[in-house]
């Protein structure tokens, strides 16, 4: 199809895998920005659409860090003048993951002695946040913002816990900028821009959406999958909330679940399915499912 010059589309997790397929896939429609932590991520996604006749930006941003994920749109502001986003697709990859959640590692690898202690009015605090009902981009991390990833985080209070040093810290789910916070960071600055096309002259061809790609772990946590299954859970209900919030108001808020592995460089070496033919998922398929989410949604 034609590619559509009045609107955009903004890929964030752009990697070899399924990110690269999505980026393709959607540069068939519009002009897209690729969004990845390092250039060697989306620099050759870029180029590979540049040398099909598409128009594709690759910026350096980090999901986790909202100052990142700020200056990403600002950049696709000067970039883009004029236009308006159409689609914006969350592409997770595996978000530091090791670092979610409450597990148990031996003390030779986790060692905690150099850290602070955990202040329970932290955790408190988090939990009372996230009791107020608020609108999504009222919502302000004031936990995580002052939060320095890979540490623990000392406030001083009259009730603090030092846990011994081969637990990681309880609190750490609720602390971690990983998977829920970075879909956050990026709907803070993507919903308002889709929003804004709802309404924009010329009116979109179809409603401005928002895709957030999950995985079998969004449904039921497997072995030894606990703290990835904890992110992904998060995502699909921060999903649902976004979705009942920007339905109504005309955003399209879809999560997707891949229910496999899929076949990319880092998977080659991994017997999905007993490693049967054809065991993992297509990532050109599962782009071309998004693409019809967009199109028919």
């Amino acid at each position: 199809s034609s590619i559509s010059k009045p609107f955009y589309a903004v890929i964030a997790g752009v990697g070899a895998g399924t990110g690269r397929s999505v980026a393709l896939r959607f540069a068939q429609a519009y002009p897209v920005v690729l969004l990845s932590r390092r250039p060697e991520s989306y620099n050759p996604v870029v180029d590979e659409i540049r040398q099909q006749g598409g128009e594709a930006l690759g910026i350096s941003t980090d999901l986790t860090d909202p100052n990142s994920v700020k200056a990403a749109f600002e950049t696709i502001k000067r970039e883009l003048p004029g236009r308006q986003l159409a689609a914006a697709i969350c592409e997770f990859a595996l978000l530091r993951t090791y670092r979610m959640g409450l597990a148990v590692l031996p003390s030779s690898t986790v060692d905690r002695t150099d850290q602070p202690p955990i202040c329970s009015e932290i955790i408190r605090a988090s939990v009372l946040m996230g009791m107020r009902r608020q609108r999504i981009l009222q919502t302000v991390n004031q936990i995580l913002s002052r939060y320095n990833p890979g540490r623990l985080v000392s406030i001083p209070c009259r009730q603090c816990v030092t846990l011994p040093s081969h637990l990681i810290c309880p609190g750490f789910m609720s602390l971690q900028p990983d998977f829920s916070h970075g879909l956050l960071n990026f709907a803070h600055s993507a919903l308002p821009l889709l929003l804004s096309s709802v309404s924009a002259t010329p009116a979109p061809p179809y409603p401005p959406t928002l895709i957030i790609t999950g995985a079998t772990a969004s449904l039921r946590g497997s072995a030894r999958f606990g703290a990835f299954a904890a992110g992904k859970f998060a995502v699909r209900a921060l999903g649902q909330s976004l979705a009942r919030e920007f339905g109504p108001q005309g955003v399209h808020v879809a999560h997707v679940i891949v229910d496999g592995v899929i076949d990319m460089p880092l998977t080659k070496g991994w017997p999905a399915n007993g490693g049967v033919e054809d065991g993992k998922l297509n990532p050109d398929a599962v782009s071309f499912l998004l693409i019809q989410i967009k199109l028919h949604g």
